[in-house]
């Protein structure tokens, strides 16, 4: 059963307020139906559902991208230093050493080149030094060269 009753009368049914008018409206409306829309509480309730799922979330892709961050190479390797070698048709026996420059500032590496062979066979092995802290941290990595056209030393070496 619909009733059709004012904008007044039904807010007046509906425990509402006039709204300070004096006027009777003549426009009529179903006062049976229920109000659509959604109220205050509703509306916050639903946007802090949300937000909480936002932030999870954008917590969740922060943490992963530290994770990924911390994966990353951070440390110096040889390739720079085998790449210069590589580039010279000689070797020489001896020591050698350096820094990485701004590129990995605190790390300093060392070089030693060996005879292994009469042939020409070197072994280079560099080690690579860095500070933290109180710490010294330190890692060696070794290539063999062979450079026929390099000095060949043939004192102490079995033949």
């Amino acid at each position: 059963m619909r009733v059709h009753m004012s904008i007044d009368e039904c807010q007046i049914r509906r425990g509402l307020p006039l709204g300070g008018r004096n006027v009777q409206s003549s426009f009529r409306i179903d006062c049976s139906a229920p109000a659509l829309g959604f109220s205050l509480l509703e509306v916050m309730i639903a946007l802090t559902i949300f937000f909480l799922a936002i932030f999870t979330i954008l917590g969740s892709v922060s943490r992963s991208l530290g994770a990924a961050r911390s994966l990353q190479q951070k440390f110096p390797d040889i390739s720079a230093l085998v790449a210069d070698l590589m580039l010279t048709n000689k070797v020489e026996e001896g020591t050698g050493g350096g820094d990485f420059g701004d590129l990995f500032p605190g790390y300093t590496w060392t070089g030693y080149t060996n005879q292994i062979a009469t042939n020409g066979l070197f072994q280079i092995d560099f080690v690579i030094q860095s500070r933290r802290g109180r710490q010294l941290v330190e890692w060696t990595n070794s290539i063999y060269l062979w450079r026929p056209d390099s000095k060949v030393s043939n004192v102490g070496r079995r033949l």
